[in-house]
């Protein structure tokens, strides 16, 4: 039976049960049952010491830094960044006053200029959050969740 399952951002298809057919010490087929997973990025099952430190695709990439601010359900989000940027809109049912912003910035850790200069601030006069930087390292990224109310 195949099942997909979720991974850090990426499919992972899952096998629950594979039957495979083997021959035995005494030379006959037998009919076996293994547990097998296959999984994408994001870590898994595996033989102990059989995953790689670095990702074959380059260094391993984590959370660097996280911000929740407390904010106007009915706000703008300004961001200028040289970096790729992704928003998504807030669960309503985690936070059903919607009066949150969370952002949270992934990068590969030991870079110097991974947070460098990197400004998350909130103007409640304005009801405005403010995501800036010009010298954050082009390869880092970061993460808004807002509320769905919120504006550009």
């Amino acid at each position: 039976m195949f099942a997909l399952g979720s991974g850090w951002g990426l499919g992972c298809l899952w096998l629950s049960q594979l039957r495979v057919w083997a021959r035995d010490a005494a030379g006959r087929w037998a009919l076996g049952a293994c547990q097998a997973r296959l999984c994408c990025s994001g870590g898994g099952e595996g033989r102990p010491g059989s995953e790689p430190e670095v990702s074959p695709f380059g260094p391993t990439r984590q959370t660097l830094k996280e911000w929740a601010l407390l904010v106007s359900p009915f706000g703008r989000l300004r961001a200028r960044l040289p970096c790729h940027l992704a928003v998504r809109p807030l669960d309503p049912l985690t936070y059903p006053d919607a009066d949150r912003v969370l952002v949270a910035v992934s990068g590969v850790e030991g870079r110097a200029r991974a947070l460098a200069g990197l400004q998350v601030e909130y103007d409640e006069a304005l009801k405005e959050v403010a995501i800036v930087s010009d010298v954050i390292d082009p390869q880092a990224s970061v993460e808004v969740t807002a509320p769905l109310k919120f504006g550009k």
